[in-house]
């Protein structure tokens, strides 16, 4: 743009229309430091349907850009709004049509600073409009450099909603980037001076070249910079999620905070709000549980432990797109983050009569590794996590001096399952796994596992269903009844595949015969009918005197959480109650066997029938009964998201602002829902919750866990914490053990990383010490290092009585993998005295 005295330009510009009028001055006001009580937009292109009736009314910004061949001028309709410049329907596919405005005066864009570009859908259909910008690049972006990048255009609303009606005109976004809003991990900032803004529409999702006709390029600085207001009146208090327990988990409450309209007068309104614990980034309340909490709003946090006290702080974040989600190395937002509102709270002790603790009675008690298989078997243990099962009659000659009794079956790896049997060496704490025993292989991988009931289409039948993508599966050993005996019962399922799939059936224990697969519930589409992705994959025996009691003596547990390709049908763990041997033989393909529903969370929409704190990265992978004399649990064993979630990859990137940069600014091809941190974590429930749901006392989705139990940095292969490795668990009831394989953790035989075996870790369910001493040889060297510490730490301490109780309560031996094996021990308070500590 020229520059001369701005009273001449307002002369000028009386004599113009209205709307450019508007634009002119606001373009001075951006170029030239001209005051503005709000945000206001310049147009820097409004395309008409021809060269002619295109308007370029910012100063000398009226040079058209467009590719030669592979654009055209269009009128879909007598609305001038709806005029402008598409891509023609020859365009190639390997050419991207583009179109834009260049200037000769710079504009100097900075953050705060944003490119709107107005698109009409000229088609019947609702289509999902994409599109890349550059600021640097006149051509098309095939052949694009660092130099000349494109970045990705996104719609600005609370959900990114990037699907346009028949008919309508949609809005994509570009907010300016400076080295604090970076907009992906490889991107460089688009601030600085410019002479032109290209644009491109991509079609490869969803819609075609020509659907699109852009008709407007316009530039505004009412981007959103200004952070909410803290959360108001953030209080704590103590709550009990079933009756079985004291008061025992901490739940905040605060009311909503707002979003200002200072600055650029741009308000995008509160989006989420983000939970700390003891500073550290613990969860985020995302958009569906505010709408559904209204100005009531809380989180639960259910993995505090008793007698601690907790420092919580609570902040609000707007839906601004001016920043980037937050990764371990990336320490940006994506929105502004308000000061945070604070409050302290302390735990009491856990008290339930009937129910496991998993504070003073889980108790970890080593692990083992799985057999290195042969090469050329048809398995072996890389990767694997999908299923395991204890069997206790298993590995009848045991050697007690160095195993434990029974034996466990695991499926083997993740992308040509089978399963194996394996002993069980008494497990042991060391500072890498080359430390640790290893199991040895009783029974081979089997090729015969599944039976081939599915069409493979080829005229031929297989055993993996039909879908795409990943298997999902599981096993659990039942001892049967009636005529039938003891075998593994599994569940199968294939993502994208039909919800009348069948699903689950059973393997003999020597592997070499099967049956099924049968439909749970009902036979397809009857009202009893249960959707395989809501059984496939935790598996696992209740006493079947509680069966009984409630469910009918289907002592058998089938269920899952989540499954890609069906959406979400339980935003929660699913449990329903079997029996396949009912009828004194198992079913045949095809056949139905009923079911008792136990637990299952609603649906999309129904945030009132949702697990408490439910996210799209919450998932579940094993389940199991505990027992300790006459106390008991259910528990699921979980990944557990921390910190803000997105979906998008590993790197933080999100489909809305990378999927179209170029070059890309991703550093990861993974998608998925994702956090910055997950947890493996257990989630204990009240089984005289789930009777109640068989007795028709609670609904299906009221059941919520009364307590997490957090791994805490015990695996060997949670390095990353964006993905712990978490796997299925077994239970062996008889003696007390609890068994978890984790994928991907035993590289000691100088593996690559791909060809990492899994590894099984185990702890011991009890009241009181956790293992005895000869259990572990260990263990008595370091329960006598753990008391004298405890004796001798602090000067402050009372000297007590000898008779006094010793203030150990439980020894937790952790391991830092490249480190030396470290002592974390966990001190009851001194009589008289609360916690000192932190967790």
């Amino acid at each position: 743009m020229p520059i001369f005295p701005l009273g001449i330009m307002r002369k000028q510009i009386e004599h113009m229309g209205a709307g450019i009028r508007a634009a002119l001055l606001l373009a001075a006001a951006l170029v030239f430091g001209l005051p503005s009580a709000h945000a206001e937009r310049a147009v820097l292109v409004d395309f008409g349907d021809s060269a002619q009736t295109t308007m370029t009314p910012y100063g000398d910004w009226t040079e058209l850009l467009r590719h030669p061949t592979y654009t055209e001028f269009v009128r879909p309709d007598e609305n001038p709004e709806h005029w402008g410049i598409t891509a023609t329907a020859t365009t190639p596919n390997a050419y991207t049509a583009y179109h834009g405005i260049r200037g000769t005066t710079p504009v100097n864009l900075a953050r705060g600073h944003k490119i709107i570009a107005t698109f009409f859908n000229r088609t019947e259909l609702r289509l999902r409009l994409q599109a890349r910008i550059s600021f640097s690049d006149a051509d098309q972006p095939a052949d694009a450099t660092w130099d000349a990048p494109w970045n990705t255009m996104y719609a600005e609303d609370p959900d990114h909603n990037d699907f346009v009606a028949s008919g309508a005109l949609f809005e994509l976004v570009y907010n300016i980037t400076d080295a604090s809003s970076i907009a992906g991990p490889l991107a460089i900032p688009t601030a600085g001076d410019r002479r032109l803004v290209n644009i491109a529409v991509d079609p490869t999702y969803n819609s075609w070249h020509g659907a699109f006709v852009l008709t407007r390029i316009e530039l505004t600085d009412e981007a959103d910079l200004t952070p909410p207001t803290p959360p108001a009146n953030l209080s704590a208090q103590l709550v009990a999620a079933t009756a079985g327990v004291t008061p025992n988990l901490v739940e905040l409450r605060w009311n909503v905070a707002t979003d200002p309209t200072a600055g650029s007068g741009k308000a995008t309104g509160v989006a989420r709000y983000n939970v700390y614990r003891n500073g550290a980034f613990i969860a985020t309340v995302s958009r569906d549980w505010i709408l559904y909490y209204g100005d009531d709003l809380r989180y639960q946090d259910f993995s505090v432990s008793p007698r601690t006290t907790y420092s919580y702080a609570v902040t609000a974040v707007d839906a601004a797109v001016t920043g980037h989600f937050r990764v371990p190395d990336n320490a940006i937002k994506l929105g502004n983050e308000s000061a945070p509102a604070t409050i302290e709270v302390t735990t009491p002790v856990f008290t339930a009569p009937t129910l496991v603790d998993p504070h003073g009675e889980l108790h970890f008690a080593g692990a083992f590794r799985l057999p290195a298989v042969a090469e050329g078997s048809s398995s072996d243990f890389g990767y694997a996590y999908k299923g395991l099962a204890y069997y206790p009659v298993g590995n009848p000659g045991h050697d007690s001096a160095t195993e434990l009794p029974g034996s466990l079956y695991a499926i083997g790896h993740s992308l040509y399952p089978q399963i194996a049997e394996v002993s069980i060496p008494r497990p042991q704490v060391a500072s890498t796994p080359a430390g640790l025993p290893r199991a040895r292989l009783l029974r081979p991988f089997s090729t015969d596992v599944w039976p081939a009931v599915y069409p493979d289409g080829a005229g031929g039948l297989t055993w993996r269903p039909e879908g795409s993508g990943d298997v999902s599966m599981g096993i659990g050993y039942h001892p049967g009844g009636g005529d039938v005996d003891g075998r593994l019962y599994y569940g199968i399922y294939r993502d994208y595949s039909s919800s009348s799939a069948k699903a689950h059936g059973a393997v003999a224990l020597d592997l070499a015969a099967s049956a099924g697969a049968w439909y749970i519930g009902g036979a397809p589409g009857s009202p009893e009918h249960v959707p395989p992705v809501l059984t496939d994959k935790l598996i696992f025996a209740v006493p079947q005197a509680w069966a009984d009691q409630h469910t009918g003596g289907r002592s058998l547990l089938v269920g899952q959480g989540y499954q890609s390709g069906v959406g979400v049908p339980s935003h929660g763990p699913a449990l329903y109650a079997i029996a396949p041997w009912a009828s004194g033989s198992l079913p045949a393909d095809e056949e139905v066997v009923t079911a008792k529903a136990l637990l299952r969370y609603g649906g999309d929409w129904e945030v009132d029938r949702w697990l408490t704190n439910w996210s799209l990265s919450l998932g579940y992978s094993g389940a199991a009964w505990l027992g300790v004399g006459s106390k008991a649990a259910i528990v699921v064993c979980a990944s557990r998201p921390l910190g803000d979630e997105w979906y998008g990859g590993t790197d933080g990137t999100v489909p809305y602002t990378s999927d179209l940069d170029l070059p890309s600014t991703r550093t990861s091809d993974t998608r998925g829902p994702t956090a910055t941190e997950r947890e493996a974590s257990l989630y204990f429930y009240d089984p005289d919750d789930l009777a109640k749901v068989a007795e028709g006392q609670l609904d299906q989705w009221e059941p919520q866990p009364y307590a997490v139990y957090d791994f805490k940095g015990i695996l060997f292969g949670g390095t990353d914490r964006r993905f712990p490795q978490i796997g299925a668990i077994a239970y062996d009831a008889d003696n007390g053990y609890l068994y978890f394989i984790e994928s991907n953790s035993d590289n000691t035989d100088g593996e690559a990383a791909y060809q990492k075996r899994s590894m099984i870790y185990v702890w011991k369910v009890a009241a009181a010490n956790p293992v005895p001493v000869s259990d572990v040889p260990w263990l008595a060297s370091a329960m006598a290092m753990a008391i004298a510490m405890a004796w001798r730490a602090g000067g402050d301490r009372p000297k007590l009585p000898a008779s006094a109780e010793c203030p150990v309560s439980s020894i937790t031996l952790l391991h830092a993998a490249g480190s030396a094996a470290r002592g974390a021990i966990h001190r009851a308070p001194m009589p008289g005295r609360g916690s000192s500590g932190r967790e």
